[in-house]
């Protein structure tokens, strides 16, 4: 069932499945980037800041091979794709017409 969504950066997706994976780990570390995003408002940020230590931290506690493995691998994917969406042009950049960003922003 296609409900219209375009599509995000798969962050909340890969948070998801990291709770699943280590939850002993993640959900205490949810805490503080809930602090940042609520006062700085920047998701970017704030998902740095839970997706950059949760593999040293998961490696730290020992946990399996295959669990930090996940938990590496993920968090990298998540931000390839903003990578991605973020050095893409639009098409108001490449044409800077301002009747077509008009149309764009609607």
């Amino acid at each position: 069932m296609f409900l219209l969504f375009r599509g995000g950066r798969g962050a909340a997706t890969t948070l998801g499945s990291l709770i699943v994976s280590a939850p002993s780990v993640t959900i205490p570390l949810t805490i503080p980037p809930l602090i940042i995003l609520a006062l700085s408002r920047r998701p970017t940020l704030a998902l740095g800041s839970i997706f950059i230590p949760l593999p040293f931290l998961v490696w730290a506690m020992d946990l399996k091979p295959s669990v930090i493995f996940c938990v590496t691998i993920l968090p990298m994917f998540a931000g390839l794709g903003h990578l991605i969406r973020v050095r893409r042009p639009t098409q108001h950049q490449n044409t800077g017409n301002a009747k077509t960003m008009l149309i764009l922003k609607r």
